[in-house]
């Protein structure tokens, strides 16, 4: 057998481990475990205090983007099809974690704080690039209040809010409308970035949105004994 330089290399585990899964699989695995071994022994403050040259700097630069703005948003949006789960279920789900601050990292690798505040959440986490604290604070709600855009008529349910920084001001709107379906909900995930920040981070968050709520959803799933489908 002769092996050319244009023939892809493929592996194949043939034995070994006994579990279902690939090796892609197992790495996550192991990754998510690190991650979370080293984001406990650090704890909330040593995080803060490693990430905190990160944080303001990313303050300045969306002091910036707010100020180029003049006012003017744009919209990061994704959206996710869920079946055998109803919106309450997810929802009421949500909501009894919101004070579970490891359960509440875990769902993405750049979640470094999520902490219960009065009305909502501390978090720090990438904003595109950017390593960024802000203040969440958001309900569950059927008005449209706290929003910078309509919000969809077929999608009555709503969480809506805003993300403060340090400073106080706003640095981005939270959008996330809900609807039911026959067999589960449709959800459109929507965060306003100020008009002037770059597409990197409008398109990361795109992505940021997926991995974290179908990791929440997948959460709320098997917390309440569903079966969960591929992702």
């Amino acid at each position: 057998m002769s092996i050319t330089a244009t023939q892809p290399v493929r592996i194949d585990v043939h034995a070994g481990p006994t579990s279902p899964g690939t090796t892609t699989d197992w790495e996550l695995q192991f990754a998510r475990r690190a991650l979370a071994t080293l984001k406990a022994r650090l704890g909330r403050q040593g995080l803060l205090e490693l990430l905190r040259g990160d944080i303001d700097a990313s303050s300045e630069e969306f002091a910036r983007y707010l100020a180029e703005s003049d006012g003017r948003w744009q919209l990061s949006q994704t959206e996710l099809r869920v079946t055998g789960l109803s919106t309450e279920e997810f929802l009421t789900h949500f909501e009894s974690i919101s004070h579970d601050e490891p359960r509440m990292t875990a769902v993405h690798p750049e979640h470094f704080v999520m902490a219960a505040i009065d009305g909502g959440i501390k978090v720090v986490e990438n904003l595109g690039p950017f390593i960024t604290e802000i203040d969440v604070r958001f309900g569950v709600t059927d008005q449209a209040e706290d929003t910078v855009s309509t919000p969809h008529p077929d999608y009555p349910r709503r969480m809506l809010g805003k993300a403060a920084l340090p400073t106080g001001d706003t640095a981005a709107h939270v959008q996330h409308q809900f609807r039911d379906t026959a067999d589960g909900f449709d959800v459109l995930l929507g965060i306003h970035f100020p008009a002037a920040a770059p597409e990197e981070i409008v398109e990361t968050h795109r992505k940021h949105l997926a991995v974290e709520f179908t990791n929440w959803i997948t959460d709320a799933a098997r917390t309440l004994g569903r079966a969960v489908g591929s992702v």
